[in-house]
């Protein structure tokens, strides 16, 4: 007689879970874990790969970097230490900080050698092992993580209504009250870490003129005092214009900040990204040419599904 098969309620609406209930789903046990792992892998393994083709010039290594991250990631969902964070995010976030351990030794030279200069610009010439966080990626990392997830797929790689829908776990119909809802939030996140962060009383007390200064178009002489402040004050000049770019081209602000190194490349790959004189210089440091999409995908998945539930078991095992 053939055997009946144990599933999970949601199995067959797997293809429609959020991405944070399927990192949830990670830590459960059979073929509950094997499922959610599946669908993330189809989610996210496409994309990840592309991006490791920025940083790796040789495609075999490019793979394998792709696999310790999905293989990292999976093993630590299923321990339960996952950040509230959007999943595509914290991929390449792992991504990178794994590339700073290859860089850290004789796999440097597998690494594109702007890569390797990008990760050198910590200081000291030391490899920085973890993105160095803005201002910006704070205020996003205070975000309930359906809203990171939002504007993840909303304003750095549109990939259409239903998918961020479904990735953030919100009903479609209702994503751009959602996606605007989540803006707000970042951009007072933004003014509330940044208060934080001041070094001294002068710069706080300018908060409230900061954003009315941000959001005038045009730039309304708000203050003669804040004016002199700004003159004379580079951190607030850099959150103005960081703040004035949030309201009126949020992509343009959060592509750079949040995916970091060739962000242009990751982010054109579907749509043009605008690039105006206040980000330019920002972006043309971390830009790197793109190379043609192989098709390595079915090995990879292959490989990937075996050692990933290797993994989900021997975690189980050991709790």
């Amino acid at each position: 007689m053939p055997q009946h098969r144990e599933t999970h309620p949601w199995t067959h609406a797997m293809s429609t879970t959020s991405d944070a209930e399927l990192v949830a789903g990670l830590s459960l046990r059979g073929s509950a874990a094997f499922e959610a792992l599946q669908v993330l892998r189809a989610r996210h393994l496409p994309t990840l790969l592309e991006y490791a083709r920025l940083c790796v010039p040789e495609e075999r290594f490019a793979a394998r970097l792709c696999h310790q991250t999905l293989s990292t990631a999976v093993r630590v969902a299923a321990a339960g230490r996952v950040r509230p964070r959007a999943v595509r995010h914290s991929l390449l976030l792992l991504m990178r900080r794994h590339a700073a351990e290859w860089a850290d030794d004789d796999r440097r030279q597998r690494l594109e050698p702007e890569f390797v200069h990008w990760l050198l610009e910590a200081g000291d010439h030391e490899i920085r092992h973890e993105s160095v966080p803005n201002q910006l990626t704070h205020a996003f990392w205070r975000l309930p993580q359906h809203e990171q997830e939002i504007l993840w797929y909303a304003e750095i790689e549109p990939g259409g209504r239903e998918l961020a829908a479904i990735c953030a776990g919100v009903d479609a119909a209702e994503l751009a009250y959602h996606r605007d809802h989540a803006l707000t939030t970042l951009l007072r996140d933004y003014l509330d870490t940044y208060g934080t962060s001041c070094d001294g009383p002068e710069c706080r007390g300018y908060l409230r003129i900061l954003d009315a200064r941000a959001r005038s178009s045009p730039p309304a002489a708000l203050s003669t005092e804040f004016d002199a402040h700004l003159a004379a004050c580079v951190r607030c000049e850099h959150a103005l214009t960081e703040l004035r770019t949030l309201y009126t081209a949020p992509r343009v602000a959060l592509v750079p900040a949040l995916v970091g190194y060739s962000c242009l490349a990751y982010a054109e790959r579907a749509t043009p990204v605008p690039r105006p004189a206040v980000v330019r210089e920002a972006a043309h440091r971390h830009s790197a040419p793109s190379r043609p999409a192989t098709t390595l995908h079915m090995a990879l998945a292959v490989l990937f599904a075996a050692v990933v539930v290797g993994l989900v078991l021997g975690v189980r095992a050991s709790a």
